[in-house]
Protein backbone atom coordinates (compact mmCIF):
# COMPACT_ATOMS: atom_id res chain seq x y z
CA UNK A 1 0.00 0.00 0.00
CA UNK A 2 1.56 3.39 -1.34
CA UNK A 3 -0.89 6.03 0.06
CA UNK A 4 -3.88 5.75 2.59
CA UNK A 5 -7.59 8.20 2.35
CA UNK A 6 -8.17 9.00 5.47
CA UNK A 7 -9.80 12.41 4.88
CA UNK A 8 -13.00 11.61 6.29
CA UNK A 9 -11.69 9.93 9.27
CA UNK A 10 -13.38 10.82 12.49
CA UNK A 11 -10.31 10.90 14.55
CA UNK A 12 -11.05 13.17 17.81
CA UNK A 13 -11.67 10.30 20.25
CA UNK A 14 -7.92 8.80 19.09
CA UNK A 15 -6.08 9.64 22.29
CA UNK A 16 -3.05 8.26 22.24
CA UNK A 17 -1.84 8.36 18.14
CA UNK A 18 1.30 7.03 19.53
CA UNK A 19 2.58 4.45 16.36
CA UNK A 20 -0.72 5.05 14.08
CA UNK A 21 1.30 4.75 10.98
CA UNK A 22 4.56 3.16 12.48
CA UNK A 23 6.31 0.63 9.77
CA UNK A 24 3.94 1.84 7.09
CA UNK A 25 7.25 1.36 4.77
CA UNK A 26 5.62 1.31 1.64
CA UNK A 27 3.30 4.82 2.22
CA UNK A 28 5.12 7.96 -0.21
CA UNK A 29 2.83 10.49 0.92
CA UNK A 30 0.15 11.42 3.71
CA UNK A 31 -2.64 13.87 4.05
CA UNK A 32 -3.52 14.19 8.06
CA UNK A 33 -4.37 17.68 8.20
CA UNK A 34 -7.99 17.29 8.99
CA UNK A 35 -7.28 15.07 11.99
CA UNK A 36 -8.86 16.29 15.08
CA UNK A 37 -5.54 16.15 17.84
CA UNK A 38 -6.72 18.64 20.34
CA UNK A 39 -6.56 16.18 23.06
CA UNK A 40 -3.82 14.22 22.01
CA UNK A 41 -1.13 13.96 24.46
CA UNK A 42 1.54 11.01 22.47
CA UNK A 43 2.58 10.98 18.84
CA UNK A 44 5.48 9.35 19.90
CA UNK A 45 7.07 6.97 16.59
CA UNK A 46 3.90 8.32 15.02
CA UNK A 47 5.62 8.02 11.42
CA UNK A 48 8.30 6.03 12.70
CA UNK A 49 9.93 3.64 10.27
CA UNK A 50 7.66 4.91 7.10
CA UNK A 51 11.05 4.67 5.09
CA UNK A 52 9.52 5.90 1.63
CA UNK A 53 7.13 8.36 3.45
CA UNK A 54 8.48 11.87 1.27
CA UNK A 55 5.27 13.95 1.78
CA UNK A 56 3.68 14.82 5.00
CA UNK A 57 0.85 16.98 4.84
CA UNK A 58 0.53 18.15 8.89
CA UNK A 59 -1.46 21.22 8.83
CA UNK A 60 -4.03 22.15 11.77
CA UNK A 61 -2.17 19.03 13.21
CA UNK A 62 -2.39 20.43 16.74
CA UNK A 63 0.16 19.56 19.55
CA UNK A 64 -0.17 22.09 22.48
CA UNK A 65 -1.21 19.01 24.54
CA UNK A 66 1.25 16.33 23.39
CA UNK A 67 4.25 15.98 25.78
CA UNK A 68 5.62 13.21 23.68
CA UNK A 69 7.49 13.31 20.90
CA UNK A 70 9.82 11.08 20.98
CA UNK A 71 11.24 9.09 17.66
CA UNK A 72 8.09 11.04 15.90
CA UNK A 73 9.80 10.98 12.54
CA UNK A 74 12.66 7.95 13.55
CA UNK A 75 14.08 6.21 10.18
CA UNK A 76 12.04 8.27 8.01
CA UNK A 77 15.06 8.72 5.72
CA UNK A 78 13.26 10.09 2.14
CA UNK A 79 10.95 13.06 3.55
CA UNK A 80 11.63 15.84 1.36
CA UNK A 81 8.37 17.85 2.36
CA UNK A 82 6.31 18.88 5.47
CA UNK A 83 3.53 20.87 4.87
CA UNK A 84 2.88 22.48 8.02
CA UNK A 85 0.03 25.70 8.50
CA UNK A 86 -0.97 25.79 12.01
CA UNK A 87 1.23 23.24 13.99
Amino acid sequence: MTSINITDFHSSKIVPISYLFNGCAAIKSLDISRFDTYQVKNISCIFSSCKKLSSLKLDNFKVGEVEDMFYMFYNCKNIEEIYIEFF
